[in-house]
């Protein structure tokens, strides 16, 4: 079986390491692999007959016709960017790079803490280190590299499609010139504010699949957007389902949306922790009870644990995840579909605590936040009396608390900040 999958950082964990390096006050540096795939030698036997209009004057000794073996990770084969990402790991861990979760690698000092980090996007290279300088030489003595690009100087760069401005203690993800421009083309129409009456999905009268390739462009456009911005997560998640329902109002609905993030938009700030972070885990649900259907909300920020006492003060910053999701199951409370926004925020908040574990050498506190008194009744009942179909989800729950350490807490609805994935707010 031929493997062609090659992965990319997680946009949630590559914003746990972007945390981990301001914090240390390491310098930064990005860097492109040129013409990355060839330079990466393939083991299978790929042979290629070559074509017709092959300028062979070039090539003395070739003709239209005749067969030759591929020596390199070409462009065009399907396997070559797995080809490439293999062979870059396998050489730069002869200069200590290891890799301790999909594209995300680090050079360890001789206690065998981390000093350096490497995040790959295919030949796009962003490398964190107290000596740039020598890690970028070391690759260089590997790879032909493009001329590497100072990151930490405080001006806006350019890094996998959006703006990172990088200063001392921390680091600015910025997506307002895309998002500037993708609303550039809504009508005059769209450039009013979005109400929720503008989200309402249409009658099946009003469908009009032939507007399908502009409600898909408006909606992908919306998709790149939420990779900053925590905000327009519910609105995208939304959105994305009407694109089976197609209208003339879904469609002023995307447009509206794009100038409601036009208007909203604001760069993502992460800044230094001062020692271990604690994961600080917003999850909310709502319930619409004449359709038994939920969504749940979920945010997850990395701060400083003495941050935890006052957490209605708690700012936005170190966001590093955010999901909104319409629940696939049919439920009979709003306990239920908090439940099960539970469920899901302590299995998303797996994969960050063993990263950061892997970073700052320690397990980190977590602790996990509701506005909901009946499911704080049941976590400490550990019973789901009223719903005994629930009480596998809780059993669950209870369990990965465990095995966090977690704490959960509670505040009143007003403060949850999960909210915002659950519904449209006006003032996001």
């Amino acid at each position: 079986m031929l493997e062609t999958y090659s992965g990319t950082a997680d946009p949630s964990l590559a914003r746990v390491v972007f945390l981990w390096a301001v914090s240390r006050g390491l310098q930064a540096v990005r860097m492109d692999v040129s013409t990355a795939f060839l330079q990466a030698p393939i083991k299978d036997a790929v042979w290629l007959r070559l074509p017709s209009n092959l300028p062979v004057e070039v090539y003395p000794g070739l003709h239209v016709g005749v067969f030759i073996r591929i020596q390199k990770a070409v462009y065009g084969l399907k396997d070559a960017p797995k080809v490439y990402t293999s062979y870059f790991k396998k050489k730069v861990r002869s200069l200590g790079w290891i890799e301790i979760s999909e594209s995300i690698l680090v050079r360890k000092n001789r206690k065998g803490e981390p000093v350096a980090l490497l995040v790959m996007h295919v030949d796009d290279l962003f490398l964190f280190s107290p000596s740039a300088d020598e890690d970028v030489k070391g690759i260089q003595g590997l790879f032909d590299n493009d001329k590497p690009e100072k990151m930490d100087n405080g001006e806006l760069h350019l890094y996998v499609g959006m703006s990172i401005r990088m200063r001392l203690g921390e680091i600015l993800l910025d997506q307002s010139s895309y998002i500037q421009g993708m609303s550039e083309g809504v009508s005059e129409k769209a450039r009013k504010p979005l109400t929720e009456k503008d989200l309402l999905l249409p009658e099946e009268k009003d469908v009009d699949l032939s507007l399908q390739a502009e409600q898909q462009k408006n909606v992908g456009y919306l998709g790149w957007a939420v990779k900053t911005q925590p905000s327009l997560s519910f609105l995208f998640s939304h959105l994305s389902r009407s694109n089976s329902h197609l209208s003339r109002s879904s469609v002023l609905a995307t447009e509206k949306a794009l100038w409601h993030a036009r208007e909203t938009a604001r760069p993502l700030r992460l800044s230094s922790v001062s020692s271990i972070p604690c994961l600080l885990v917003w999850r909310d649900a709502s319930y619409e009870l004449a359709k038994k259907e939920g969504r749940l909300g979920i945010e997850i920020q990395l701060v400083d644990e003495s941050e935890i006492a006052n957490l209605e003060k708690i700012n936005e910053d170190n966001t590093v995840f955010w999901l909104s999701k319409k629940l696939a199951r049919k439920l009979g409370s709003t306990t239920s579909a908090e439940l099960l926004a539970m469920h899901d925020a302590v299995k998303s908040s797996w994969s960050i605590a063993h990263l950061v574990r892997k970073l700052w050498g320690k397990m980190l506190p977590v602790v996990v936040v509701t506005d909901l008194q009946p499911l704080m009744f049941q976590l400490s009942s550990k019973q789901c009396k009223s719903e005994p179909r629930m009480q596998g989800e809780l059993e669950y729950v209870l369990e990965n608390l465990a095995e966090l350490g977690a704490k959960v807490k509670w505040v009143q609805s007003g403060s949850m900040r999960a909210d915002r994935q659950t519904k449209f707010l006006h003032c996001s």
